[in-house]
């Protein structure tokens, strides 16, 4: 394992036995690990998230882990006797993450290389490598004294826990209650930070790919040709704050920029939203995870409070098509 990590880390996967603690839980006694408990605290406060993918008794190891306080940090925790590297598949496109995004800790090398045979480019480390990545990781991210990344995580874990008992997709999205927020002129320019990291770091729900600094973002807000604004999203599991930008060119009725975060993946919140805009023209740059049409507007989606006028509201009843593209980093 390399003492540098060549992709940013926004997953930590760890195994449990003889990796997070010392010793195997089904057969006696297990030794915390001070610097792994210190690790995940310290990291989870700079947007890292940590979960558990270890053969193990479900309750019994998460009994320990609750014994050791540590259990909250803790999210889509996969507990079984099962092989290791499809459920890493599995867990990864769940939390909507990329591969290369993770870095899966794990004492025994049969595991470490089945999960990658399962998940190319995910990243791999024996437990003892630690002490040389620690330092990366611990300057990873950015600083989350909230812990605000993990709650965003731990609403996702509601919603597709929810998901699950559902046979028909459609009246899980009709009982999410899903509500939306637009907010357009003064009210965009306090969220200068949020929409430049949309736009800046989005990928598979940035529809127009438009890469701006930050300085040119702001003055553009005064441009009287352009139409800016912002989406935020609530629904019966939490509220997903600011997960979308548009901007459109009133002259050429052209979206300029049309971005949202995975938070809201699945939810139609991207079609529904282009459907408020009234259709304009559109030029989608490369791949994208929904594909937008120019004739549906999902019925499941409310306008919570609308502080911004609509140009068209039509076409109700219609279902976003979800491509099977590549999951996304959960901005």
């Amino acid at each position: 394992m390399p003492a540098h990590l060549p992709e940013p880390i926004k997953l930590i996967i760890w195994d449990l036995d003889d990796t997070f603690w010392r010793g195997t839980l089904s057969e006696g006694a297990v030794e915390a690990i001070a610097d792994h408990l210190e690790l995940v605290r310290a990291t989870a406060l700079r947007g890292i998230v940590h979960t558990i993918v270890s053969k193990n008794d479900f309750a019994a190891a998460e009994a320990k882990l609750v014994e050791l306080g540590i259990r909250d940090l803790f999210v889509f925790p996969r507990i079984s006797w099962q092989p290791k590297g499809p459920i890493i598949k599995d867990l990864l496109a769940q939390m909507q993450l990329r591969a290369p995004n993770a870095l899966f800790l794990d004492d025994n090398p049969i595991n470490r290389a089945e999960a990658q045979f399962y998940n190319p480019e995910l990243q791999v480390a024996d437990p003892t490598d630690l002490p040389q990545i620690a330092p990366q990781l611990l300057l990873s991210g950015k600083p989350d004294p909230g812990l605000t990344r993990l709650e965003q995580y731990k609403l996702l874990e509601r919603q597709q826990q929810a998901r699950s008992a559902y046979q028909d997709n459609l009246a899980f999205l009709r009982d999410s209650q899903v509500r939306i927020e637009f907010r357009e002129g003064a009210a965009v320019q306090a969220d200068l930070g949020r929409i430049e990291e949309l736009i800046n770091r989005s990928n598979q729900l940035n529809f127009t790919k438009k890469r701006v600094a930050k300085e040119a973002l702001e003055a553009s807000f005064t441009d009287a040709a352009l139409r800016w604004g912002t989406v935020r999203v609530r629904d019966r599991f939490g509220d997903y704050g600011l997960v979308g930008v548009y901007c459109l060119n009133k002259p050429e009725n052209r979206l300029e920029q049309l971005v949202f975060s995975c938070r809201i993946l699945h939810l139609g919140v991207e079609q529904f939203t282009y459907a408020w805009l009234g259709f304009p023209a559109l030029e989608v740059q490369g791949e994208v995870a929904t594909e937008l049409n120019a004739r549906e507007k999902p019925e499941w989606i409310t306008i919570d409070s609308e502080a911004a006028t609509p140009q068209l509201a039509k076409n109700s009843g219609g279902q976003t098509q979800d491509k099977n593209a590549p999951s996304c980093a959960y901005c």
